[in-house]
């Protein structure tokens, strides 16, 4: 990589509040080397002989990466060892020394640190003279954090979380055949890099690293600041008994007797769990399995495909809808939980099961709160079930069966002052009528039941309101079928017309459709065909706006019910894919929801720039600058979390309010409504393809041995 011309040092707050604590004695800092114009400061320790401490970390086992407790961390962070990097407050005879004697040293920049100004002054940083590192001229930039809990699960991420799955996530909505190009360039750069990687011998600086993924290692190693300077600090206490003196919280964390107290009581709980936990494991995992071999049999009833529609039951029916979304939701806990399980087993400061995680929690968060608003509108329903009914059916017989006689016998006597076809009237409105007729003859045998029916939604309820709503919603199709029948039967005469209408155009210049080809082709007709072609074109184009009134006033009853159905299942997908428990987060905790990150120009004490000069070897003075920045998490906007219902909302405008809508209404082509397609987007919570029981299984071994493992070892 080529030299960056900026030298950045990450700097924990925590430490430097420690620093205060003791009230700035020596010390060493120690953290990550990424680069030589990179260093990642984790924490500091008592001051002592640098080169003896660097060989303690190079060659104690505790920094071992064979060291279960580090080698994640090291893992996580993309180093392979922990080194000291400079000295903060060091002894005075250190500080006489001149340049030769300071190259000597290991390459360590010398800071200050005191109680007029906050930030960490950088007095010396070594050279290109002894650490292949040109500092004339440079800017060095210290970038203080605040380091994530890994505990309270917070963390920095330079792309906002992600809480879709993976596989969910489609384009961000740009073209898509920008967006594509920009992918493809993007990974023709990776695979170049890695092959340059091949053929390169990297060292432990990291050398050939791309700014990108340098940051990102920085961030992974900010992510992981907190456990690794937990780990330093216990280490130290056992390579260094001699400077084990108070340091700010840790003393209070490791030697107070409450912690000692603590610990025995849970290293008793744990063995007590260690019998038991295999047994309990074991049942739970079969229970676990019988249950979802039981729910995938439901799932694969409702995926059955019906003939006579070619769609399967979950796309006909809300319920059935609701059923599948519920129960492959059930199906995937496990399967989550487990996930979440091993990632955190392995390291806290893994941050791949935070998104998992928020999304666990979110749909646990959300059935609770279904429960509970579905008990209470199954006890309201269930206590006024009696005037509900008979509300329902007077206004069920004053809408949809009143009101569509009184329009079609509107319609029967010349509506607004139009002219229609009296024989056309006549037999689409006694037609209709018969239908109307028919089905409140059908509903009239139903009606009694209604109470009853109204109670079986109410005990429905005990499994959340999405599924009474989910109930009434099909209801409501079923009640409306005579206007849906009315419609299909309109609609279909009416598109029959237009397309006989339009290919008489075709016939009067001399064209016609080629099927085959899908063009419109050149083509010579007889003089009987032309007039025979006249004759139905006059015929139907007077019988045209009769059957168009007829179609458009059932066009708009089949869009209102249209309507009322879409609203109530849009009401169901909020209820179902509602962000509760990351908007909860953002309130409470936005640091567990990380958008991306900003870095701040530190202004506090005046300190935001300044220039120090050392001497150089070949020149009296070198000079760099240096500036104070803040390294700050972004919360995920709310635009962010309800990205998934923008979605929905762009294919509802895109289904039911674009031009292409109002075309296929104009021409008697059905709207229907997709409700695979609409919904589709809300899944994102869940896998495209649901796991196996096998898989399922095989997982679960795999948590429980390595969770046995873990307790064997300790």
């Amino acid at each position: 990589m080529a030299e960056d011309s900026v030298i950045r040092i990450y700097w924990p707050t925590e430490s430097l509040k420690v620093e205060k604590l003791n009230k700035y004695e020596p010390s060493l800092a120690i953290g990550w080397r990424n680069s030589l114009s990179n260093l990642m400061v984790v924490t500091t320790v008592p001051f002592s002989e640098p080169r003896k401490l660097n060989e303690q970390m190079k060659n104690n086992p505790l920094f071992d990466l064979q060291n279960s407790s580090i080698s994640c961390l090291y893992k996580i962070c993309g180093c392979t060892r922990l080194e000291v990097l400079g000295m903060i407050n060091p002894p005075s005879e250190i500080e006489t020394l001149d340049q030769e004697d300071l190259s000597l040293l290991p390459s360590l920049f010398i800071s200050e640190l005191s109680f007029n100004y906050t930030h960490p002054k950088i007095v010396y940083f070594p050279n290109k003279a002894n650490s292949g590192l040109n500092t004339v001229n440079k800017s060095i930039q210290v970038i203080t954090y605040k380091s994530p809990l890994p505990h309270r699960m917070h963390f920095f991420s330079i792309k906002p979380m992600k809480l879709a799955l993976e596989e969910k996530v489609g384009y961000t909505g740009a073209d898509d055949k920008v967006e594509r190009d920009l992918i493809s360039k993007a990974r023709l750069s990776n695979a170049i890099i890695n092959k340059c990687r091949q053929h390169h011998r990297g060292n432990e600086t990291n050398e050939f690293i791309t700014n990108d993924e340098l940051l990102n290692i920085c961030i992974d190693q900010i992510n992981s600041c907190y456990e690794t300077g937990h780990l330093i600090q216990c280490i130290f206490s056992q390579l260094n008994p001699e400077v084990r003196k108070q340091r700010g919280l840790y003393r209070l964390k490791f030697e107070s007797i409450s912690f000692t107290l603590r610990s025995s009581l849970i290293a008793i709980a744990k063995c007590l769990w260690m019998v038991v936990s295999p047994f309990f494991s074991i049942f739970s995992a079969v229970m676990t399995i019988l249950f979802r071999n039981f729910l995938e049999l439901i799932l694969r009833i409702l995926e059955i495909n019906i003939h006579s529609y070619n769609k399967s039951l979950k796309e006909i029916s809300a319920t059935a809808q609701q059923l599948d979304w519920r129960i492959q939701q059930l199906c995937y806990w496990p399967v989550e939980f487990l996930k979440v399980k091993s990632i955190m087993k392995t390291c806290s400061s893994r941050t791949d099961s935070h998104p998992e995680y928020v999304r666990l929690y979110n749909s646990l968060w959300l059935i609770l709160n279904d429960i509970i608003l579905g008990i209470t509108f199954g006890l309201y329903l269930n206590e006024n079930a009696e005037w509900l009914s008979i509300r329902f059916v007077h206004l069920n017989q004053e809408w949809l069966i009143s009101g569509l006689r009184k329009t079609i016998m509107w319609l029967m006597a010349w509506p607004g002052g139009l002219k229609l076809n009296n024989e056309l009237v006549s037999f689409f409105g006694e037609l209709f009528l018969w239908i109307i007729d028919f089905w409140n003859d059908c509903l009239s045998i139903l009606t009694p039941y209604f109470p009853q029916v109204l109670k079986i939604i109410a005990i429905s309820g005990l499994a959340g309101i999405t599924l009474p709503i989910s109930l009434i919603c099909d209801m409501i199709s079923v009640l409306t079928i005579h206007t849906y029948a009315i419609y299909v039967s309109s609609a279909r005469i009416y598109n029959w017309q237009v397309n006989v209408l339009l290919s008489l155009f075709h016939l009067f210049r001399g064209k016609k459709y080629n099927v085959l080809r899908n063009r419109i082709d050149s083509c010579d007709y007889d003089m009987d065909q032309l007039l025979t072609g006249t004759i139905f074109f006059t015929i139907l184009m007077f019988l045209l706006p009769t059957m168009f009134v007829f179609y458009l006033v059932f066009a708009i009853v089949r869009l209102s019910v249209i309507l009322v159905t879409v609203l109530l299942e849009l009401y169901l997908a909020y209820l179902n894919h509602f962000p509760l428990f990351a908007l909860l987060l953002k309130v409470k905790e936005p640091a567990r929801l990380p958008g991306g990150i900003k870095f701040k120009l530190t202004t506090e004490n005046s300190v935001a720039m300044e220039t120090i000069y050392q001497s150089s070897p070949g020149s009296e003075y070198t000079g760099f600058t240096q500036c104070y920045l803040e390294l700050e998490s972004i919360p995920l906007s709310y635009s962010q979390i309800f990205a998934q219902y923008n979605q929905l909302v762009a294919k509802i405008k895109l289904h039911y309010l674009s031009f292409h809508v109002v075309k296929r209404l104009m021409i008697g082509k059905f709207v229907q409504m997709p409700r695979t397609e609409l919904y589709g987007s809300l899944y994102s919570s869940l896998p495209k393809h649901r796991v196996n029981t096998s898989i399922f299984w095989e997982r679960s071994e795999n948590v429980f041995h390595s969770s046995s493992n873990k307790k064997k070892r300790q």
